[in-house]
Formats: C-alpha cells, sequence, structure tokens
C-alpha cells in the first residue's frame, strides 16, 4: 500500500531579533484586517529600518504557487510596521527569472494567510 506524501517541508522560521532586521531580508509579518479584525500573514522584505522608533519599511510579495514556495513582487505594496508585527525571518529565497518575471523561491513552503 502505498501513500501520497508531499516531498516539499515547511520552509526554516526564525525567531525576530530587531538588530538582525536589514534591508533585503525576507519576513513573515502579520497584518490586521480593519473591519473585521481578520488576521492575514504575508511574505515581505525589508526596505529600510528606523532604529529609534522600531519601525520597519517592507515590500509585499503574493503566493505564485499552490504550494507557497514561489512569491512574486506585489507592485505599489509597501507598508509601514511596527517591529511587533513580524512573526519570523525567513531564509533567503533564490530569485529565478521565468517569462519575464523574477519569481522568488523558497526552499520550503511558507505558512502565508493571504485575502
Amino acid at each position: 500500500m502505498s501513500t501520497c506524501t508531499s516531498s516539499v517541508r515547511a520552509v526554516e522560521y526564525y525567531d525576530p531579533v530587531f538588530s538582525d532586521i536589514k534591508p533585503g531580508i525576507f519576513l513573515l509579518v502579520k497584518f490586521v484586517g480593519v473591519r473585521i479584525q481578520t488576521v492575514f500573514k504575508y511574505v515581505c522584505c525589508v526596505c529600510d529600518v528606523h532604529q529609534d522608533d522600531d519601525e520597519i519599511i517592507v515590500q509585499g510579495f503574493k503566493k505564485s504557487d499552490v504550494l507557497g514556495t514561489q512569491f512574486l513582487f506585489k507592485e505599489n505594496d509597501k507598508s509601514t510596521i511596527n517591529y511587533d508585527k513580524v512573526c519570523a525571518i525567513l531564509p533567503n529565497p533564490e530569485i529565478v527569472d521565468k517569462t519575464r518575471k523574477l519569481v522568488y523561491q523558497f526552499p520550503g513552503y511558507v505558512t502565508v494567510i493571504e485575502k
């Protein structure tokens, strides 16, 4: 009897330490919906860090495959977040050029909750 199991494992999440958050680092970030207080989790890349007020400017990415291993840059999706919204630091993805789009490929799946 054979069983179907996925060979893709979860990506390794690292505990967020503020001093480790620098431009170019990928994060799993928690956002809360305005109207119904739904919690969403997105992959974001750090653009800038303001040390004096613990603010982080991030660029959002959108899942582009069913597994959650590939993400695309999301145009016009920059946010300013506080450190307490960072769920985890993610490993650096591999950048793959696929038909005029850059795909950010993580070594495992990232558990996101997107709209």
